[in-house]
């Protein structure tokens, strides 16, 4: 009678189980179904252009720590690379020089040469007769640089006083974790890359229909835009993993979250990222480029040397203005 008793207990006590299972299943789908219905009430990003001064202002308040950094990234990338990039940059300017007027129907001026020549060193041009290893220190230079100027970023504007070499010492803790999100991004890069390459396939014929390539053309925008909408969340993920004890997966899974809602102003202010990047580029390059032709000297690196100045402001800009747009979105209040 006794184990009858028991025995009917243990039944009980494993149909509640089960059933208090099922009910917290239920819950959670019917929690899943209502967030879908019922999106949060996100207050309005900040404007393109508001918003890149305010980024401008925190560099200027703390200049003197990018100063630092940006000198380090100077000195480092210019051992890395040595002076492969001057010869690089006299080969195409030959290159330019004598086939420039085949292309443009004529002679070409001076103007007309430094854009030509901005064009190919703003895409990397330089980089071509880079050998493999020191492709691999320039990337992860460029990842270093990242993780550092995160890393004094949370600290400054937490109002704690640190320094660069404090930064240098415990910025690269998470350096696994942002290798493997760097990966991930490279995945959710595929669908992009396929759509270029199967498009500018169809299209490299001479006699291919317009209505084929105008069929490819949208097959590969719409290829772009699905990595695009991948790669916006995972560009926050690169912040979030650097938090302490922070897994990839969580923080793509975290990234998403902060996103939701909000993905296509996300992606539009990346792109403004990208426009106000190339912007300073031209600003800076081109005029650089039109003395480099005026001297007419081979033995002075001018512009392999303003291409890593800023190549290594260009990491801290965008740094710094992720950052800040990330620190927006969790700070903000939610109604």
């Amino acid at each position: 009678m006794a184990s009858y008793s028991k025995s009917k207990k243990h039944m009980k006590s494993t149909v509640t189980k089960r059933l208090g299972l099922v009910a917290r299943l239920k819950t959670r789908a019917s929690d899943l179904r209502a967030g879908r219905r019922r999106v949060p009430k996100l207050s309005a990003l900040p404007g393109y252009t508001k918003f890149t001064r305010q980024v401008f202002r925190a560099l200027m308040t703390y200049r003197n720590h990018f100063f630092i950094l940006l000198t380090l990234y100077v000195v480092l990338a210019t051992l890395f690379v040595g002076l492969i990039q001057q010869d690089q940059y006299q080969y195409l300017n030959d290159v330019v020089t004598q086939f420039g007027p085949e292309l443009f129907g004529g002679q070409i001026d001076v103007i007309t040469k430094s854009i030509g020549l901005f064009g190919v060193t703003a895409s990397g041009g330089l980089n071509a007769a880079l050998s493999e290893t020191q492709q691999v220190l320039l990337g992860l230079l460029y990842l270093v640089t990242w993780l550092v100027s995160i890393w004094m970023l949370r600290q400054l504007f937490a109002k704690n006083i640190v320094r660069v070499r404090d930064a240098l010492y415990n910025a690269c803790a998470p350096f696994i974790s942002t290798l493997l999100v760097i990966l991930l991004m490279a995945a959710q890069s595929i669908p992009a890359a396929v759509g270029i390459l199967l498009f500018s396939i169809a299209t490299q014929g001479s006699g291919v229909d317009s209505v084929v390539a105008l069929l490819f053309g949208v097959g590969a925008l719409l290829l772009i835009l699905l990595s695009l909408y991948w790669l916006t969340s995972s560009v926050f993920a690169l912040l979030i993993v650097t938090l302490p004890g922070t897994y990839p997966m969580a923080a793509i899974r975290a990234a998403g979250g902060v996103a939701i809602g909000r993905r296509l102003p996300l992606m539009i202010r990346l792109l403004w990222l990208g426009l106000v990047t190339l912007l300073i580029w031209a600003i800076v390059l081109i005029p650089v480029l039109l003395l480099d032709s005026w001297l007419n000297t081979t033995w002075i690196p001018f512009v392999p040397i303003t291409i890593q100045i800023l190549s290594g402001f260009s990491i801290l800009f965008a740094t710094t203005y992720i950052y800040m747009l990330y620190r927006g979105m969790i700070d903000e209040p939610v109604s």
